[in-house]
C-alpha cells in the first residue's frame, strides 16, 4: 500500500510541478515585446487587447495604451504618461474603443524621449487616469530598434 501511496504522490507533484513550469512559460510568453511590419507590441499573440502598441504610420508615431477608468467617452482627451529610470514623456490623447477594450491613443510628438524610456533598465510605466500599467523592459531594445528604422528620429 505504501509504494502506491508514493507513486500516486510523485504522480501529483510531477503534475503540478508541470503545470507550474508551463504557467511560468505562458507567462514569459505574454510579457514579450513584438515588432511586425511598423508596429511595437507587448504581449502575446492569443491575448485579447494588448495593454500597449506603438504603430509608425506615414512617419509618424503613434502610442496606444489600455484603459481602465470607469467613465469613459469615445474622442475624450486623455494624456498618457510614460516614465522609466531613464526619462520620462506626456503624450496628448484621446479615448477611443476597439473590440469593447478602452484605450488612449495619441501621436508621440518628441520620438528621441519616447525612445530613450526604452534605454533603461526595469519597467516602462504607462500612467493613464491615475492608474499605472507597467511593462517590463527585458527584451524590449532589439523591437525599439527596429522601430527606430521604421520611424527614425526626425532632426529639426
Amino acid at each position: 500500500m505504501k509504494p502506491l501511496l508514493t507513486a500516486a504522490a510523485t504522480l501529483v507533484c510531477t503534475a503540478l510541478l508541470l503545470t507550474n513550469n508551463a504557467t511560468a512559460a505562458t507567462d514569459e510568453a505574454l510579457s514579450e515585446w513584438h515588432y511586425v511590419e511598423g508596429t511595437l507590441t507587448y504581449g502575446g499573440a492569443e491575448t485579447d487587447g494588448l495593454p500597449l502598441y506603438v504603430s509608425c504610420e506615414s512617419g509618424r508615431l503613434k502610442a496606444t495604451v489600455a484603459t481602465y477608468a470607469e467613465q469613459q467617452k469615445e474622442g475624450q482627451p486623455v494624456k498618457v504618461k510614460f516614465s522609466s529610470s531613464r526619462s520620462h514623456l506626456t503624450v496628448h490623447a484621446h479615448r477611443e474603443v476597439s473590440d469593447m477594450d478602452w484605450y488612449a491613443t495619441g501621436e508621440v510628438k518628441n520620438l528621441a524621449h519616447f525612445y530613450a524610456l526604452f534605454q533603461a533598465s526595469g519597467q516602462l510605466i504607462a500612467e493613464v487616469d491615475g492608474q499605472k500599467i507597467a511593462f517590463g523592459l527585458n527584451g524590449a531594445a532589439a523591437a525599439v530598434e527596429q522601430l527606430k528604422k521604421a520611424c527614425p528620429i526626425r532632426k529639426q
